[in-house]
């Protein structure tokens, strides 16, 4: 069992004696790898790309029903537009990857921003009109349009069963 923040040294302590009769440790990672704790740099840069982006509270009590929700193409532009609205929006979007992704990289943010065969949509829950506000984001997607491979060369993998190398 280990639990870290990008760290590297380790301390551990026996917990117990198992069932064959081998002591257990257990070991915590607390030593960062990259900067040194509490790094000013580190702070904001995680803040920058949304790496530790946390899921605001949820409005709804439960999940709507689907015929409730809709989903829509997010513009690129207007997502990195520097207004507050656009980044509080893309920190919820961050948040959904930082708490579904076991690493988040830099790499995630310069594809969201600018590849363009990478698209984004979201999933938004319906908006209460009593309240206002920003609607919830149940889920994003983020499809990335690949081509131009011959019907032969499908055919061609599938009757050998290799896979390419690729993405």
């Amino acid at each position: 069992h280990s639990a870290t923040s990008s760290s590297s040294s380790s301390s551990s302590a026996p917990v117990g004696v198992s069932v064959t009769g081998r002591v257990l440790r257990e070991i915590t990672l607390s030593e960062p790898i990259r900067y040194a704790p509490g790094d000013q740099v580190e702070k904001w840069l995680n803040g920058l790309l949304c790496l530790e982006a946390t899921i605001p509270p949820q409005v709804q009590s439960s999940c709507p029903h689907p015929s409730k929700c809709e989903l829509f193409y997010v513009n690129r532009d207007t997502l990195f537009s520097f207004h507050k609205t656009s980044e509080t929006f893309l920190e919820h979007m961050m948040a959904l990857y930082v708490s579904s992704h076991y690493k988040n990289t830099p790499n995630d943010m310069m594809l969201m921003s600018d590849a363009p065969l990478h698209h984004l949509f979201v999933l938004l829950a319906p908006l209460d009109g009593k309240k206002g506000g920003m609607p919830e984001i149940l889920t994003v997607l983020q499809v990335c349009l690949e081509g131009g491979i011959a019907k032969q060369a499908v055919k061609e993998e599938l009757g050998t069963g290799k896979r390419p190398a690729g993405d």
